[in-house]
């Protein structure tokens, strides 16, 4: 083999290496390309990511604080409603004694004058007793 023949298998080999290295070149070129596209993406991601997980925290405590209220509203509707009942159990004693004495004023209205005192002895016995 002559040294042109080298030369010029030398020359033809040393391009295909070049366009190969140029090849390779673009590939890298566009593999990093990709790379920062991607980071730029998983960075956007992250990003949206703290925000869900900013509002998921926020509705957390919406939530807590409701669920406070809502057990603070059950205590006092517990306290209106035993208020409630004691308010309509005095409310039934009171008209107890109400009637009772509508019936002592009934008697007392309703005998003659001779049987009057005796009407009104009684409704002060009766009196004295319901205090």
């Amino acid at each position: 083999m002559s040294i042109a023949e080298l030369n010029a298998e030398t020359a033809v080999e040393a391009d295909e290496l070049r366009d190969e290295v140029g090849r390779l070149q673009a590939a890298i070129d566009s593999l990093s390309d990709a790379l920062a596209e991607a980071q730029r993406e998983r960075d956007a991601a992250q990003g949206r990511v703290t925000t869900v997980e900013r509002k998921i925290a926020d509705h957390r405590m919406l939530l807590d604080q409701a669920m406070a209220l809502q057990m603070a509203l059950r205590a006092r509707l517990h306290e209106l409603e035993a208020e409630l009942e004691a308010t309509r159990a005095e409310l039934a004693r009171q008209r107890t004694t109400a009637d009772i004495r509508g019936k002592l004023l009934a008697d007392v209205i309703g005998t003659t004058w001779f049987a009057r005192r005796r009407a009104i002895d009684r409704a002060v016995r009766v009196e004295r007793l319901l205090g």
